[in-house]
């Protein structure tokens, strides 16, 4: 089956709503992990198929035969995972804050495998994923905010490189030779204003390279945008404050 790197919402709608481009694969897993969620929530499920189910006993083979698909989702071949996606999910809507993804409740109901058919027309089950487009490198990351009290725990490689280049260019530049800011930045490439921006990102908070390492920065704190920093303080409690972390 054809794959995607990247989905983009429509441009045909004939308003300036902003395009979203996402990476295929963010918009696949946060959508997988949330049907799969569904899928082996029993309470949920019956709150969403109970009024469209002919009886108890079609309600009860749906709850047993979503457990079972869940449970062996991730066992399947990629090409029966999709078709799995493609009949139970009607439309995937992105949205600046959430994906709302629309799921056919018929469809569920069809995995009873009884001959049973709903009695009356099963209008779809929206479920709504809190998410947050993050500007990454030279592309927009789709990921699920932290609940309150959890940071995010997923380290960006190209944050990592910069703040690995500015102890390098801290180390340069206090390394005893005596020569210039000027002379160094030349040596390493850089031109002289970026050299200093990267020296300064050498004295970042210990607390702040940790979380950096870890993957628990602020999602707003991007390579693009610390390395457009200027006037990075010195102070500690300062560079939290600057860099979305608390004081």
């Amino acid at each position: 089956a054809k794959r995607y790197r990247y989905y983009a919402s429509r441009t045909d709608s004939g308003n300036d709503e902003p395009v979203w481009r996402v990476p295929a694969g963010d918009l696949e897993e946060i959508v997988i992990s949330r049907l799969c969620a569904l899928l082996r929530s029993a309470s949920a499920l019956h709150d969403a198929i109970a009024p469209f189910a002919p009886d108890a006993v079609t309600t009860q083979a749906v709850l047993f035969a979503c457990a079972q698909l869940e449970r062996r989702f991730g066992e399947l071949p990629v090409q029966d995972q999709r078709a799995t996606l493609l009949k139970l999910i009607a439309r995937v809507m992105v949205a600046p804050d959430r994906l709302v993804i629309s799921v056919n409740r018929a469809s569920l109901i069809a995995l009873s495998g009884l001959s049973h058919q709903p009695g009356n027309v099963c209008d779809p089950l929206m479920l709504s994923v809190p998410v947050t487009l993050v500007r990454r490198a030279r592309e927009v990351r789709l990921t699920i905010p932290p609940e309150p009290g959890q940071q995010l725990t997923e380290p960006d490689p190209a944050l990592i490189k910069l703040i690995a280049k500015g102890h390098a260019a801290r180390k340069a530049l206090f390394d005893g030779s005596g020569r210039s800011l000027r002379d160094i930045a030349r040596e390493q490439g850089h031109e002289p204003h970026y050299f200093a921006v990267l020296v300064k990102l050498g004295f970042l908070a210990p607390d702040i390279v940790a979380a950096i390492l870890d993957g628990r920065q602020p999602p707003a704190l991007t390579r693009q945008r610390l390395a457009r920093i200027r006037d990075m303080p010195m102070a500690w409690h300062a560079q939290r404050r600057l860099l979305g972390f608390t004081a």
